[in-house]
């Protein structure tokens, strides 16, 4: 059995299946905040003050995940790579690419039963604009953006030093572009999230392989120090109107918020229902993101038809309940049904 870190004296004990359950619990929470910020921009009520300052609280979710999976490559895959670089390049770039498959199959669906953002179509024209600069128009976007990330990171693996230079060149130029333009293509800005991503995941391999086992008391002031940085981050965020192109203080908010989760794993784990729904949703975050996404669409296509309104929370709780337990039933197929597990594993493994 495999261990990881743990934010207390001991190491956390791996799942059998080599997850990290920290990593699943941050993962979790993700969900959660995603489930929040999209249920306040689809609403009857998402230009009111309330939906508004929910999507500008919450914005840091979407850029999270593509963040960690900066972070993952350079944690878990890094050192595979060293005597099998060719192994590990070809399972992330091929994971990258069905990712992408799958970004432009959902779009295409959404445009042909009419149901896509301002109108796209089927074109060149917009083939291009979502694969190449990305107009934020397009529907799921994170998964190009993860998906971008994945087929560079063989380059990434190539070498530590040229891994971090590299990483270093794309994140800088980003933030430079930035400051010249005042703006960052999509694809642009996602792929400069998981270089953010990277580059700490590179750092944390590094403390942890020289300080393997952290006290608690350690971790609790290290918990403290997120904690400052993300009052911070909001700080300026709502202070000087920070968005998210600004990819330096927006990399440097996301950083805080999820070491802040991380490190919370030692307090939340103590609450077993709620670690249970967060480990649980935290295993399965490609399909959740997917079909929360037709959850709140579906809800709020029922309020249309009935002409009805609900409190935010009323929207939120069963939108997060029907990911939920659409999620225990895939875990319970999977348990039980190996075709069931195959295919899953085959498009989003």
């Amino acid at each position: 059995m495999q261990i990881s870190m743990n934010a207390g004296s001991k190491p956390v004990k791996r799942h059998l299946s080599g997850r990290d359950k920290q990593l699943d619990y941050v993962k979790g929470w993700l969900v959660v905040g995603m489930v929040i910020y999209h249920t306040a921009c689809i609403n009857e009520r998402a230009g009111t003050a309330t939906c508004l300052s929910i999507q500008s609280i919450f914005s840091f979710v979407s850029g999270s995940w593509i963040y960690i999976s900066g972070a993952i490559i350079a944690l878990y895959y890094s050192k595979n790579s060293i005597n099998n670089w060719f192994a590990v390049a070809r399972r992330l770039a091929t994971r990258g690419f069905k990712l992408l498959a799958i970004f432009l199959a959902l779009n295409a669906s959404l445009i042909a039963l009419g149901w896509a953002n301002k109108g796209l179509s089927i074109s060149w024209n917009t083939l291009y604009s979502a694969l190449g600069p990305g107009t934020g128009d397009a529907a799921f976007e994170i998964l190009s953006g993860i998906g971008y990330m994945l087929i560079i990171a063989p380059l990434l693996l190539i070498g530590k030093r040229f891994g971090i230079l590299f990483a270093l060149f794309i994140f800088f130029s980003a933030f430079i572009y930035y400051y010249l333009n005042g703006h960052l293509e999509h694809n642009y800005w996602a792929i400069t999230c998981g270089m953010g991503g990277f580059l700490v995941g590179e750092v944390l391999a590094t403390y942890l392989s020289e300080r393997p086992y952290q006290s608690s008391f350690t971790n609790k002031w290290l918990f403290v120090a997120s904690t400052s940085v993300v009052i911070l981050y909001f700080m300026i965020k709502f202070n000087f109107s920070s968005d998210k192109s600004n990819v330096f203080i927006y990399c440097t908010g996301i950083t805080s918020i999820l070491g802040n989760l991380y490190l919370s794993y030692q307090w939340g784990v103590k609450i077993r229902k709620m670690a249970y729904l967060l480990d649980l949703l935290g295993r399965y975050p490609l399909i959740s993101y997917i079909w929360q996404m037709g959850v709140i669409e579906y809800l709020a296509f029922i309020k249309s038809r009935m002409n009805i309104e609900l409190p935010y929370i009323v929207d939120f709780t069963i939108v997060l309940l029907a990911v939920f337990l659409s999620v225990k039933l895939l875990d319970v197929l999977m348990y039980r049904n190996e075709p069931v597990k195959r295919i899953y594993g085959w498009v989003f493994g």
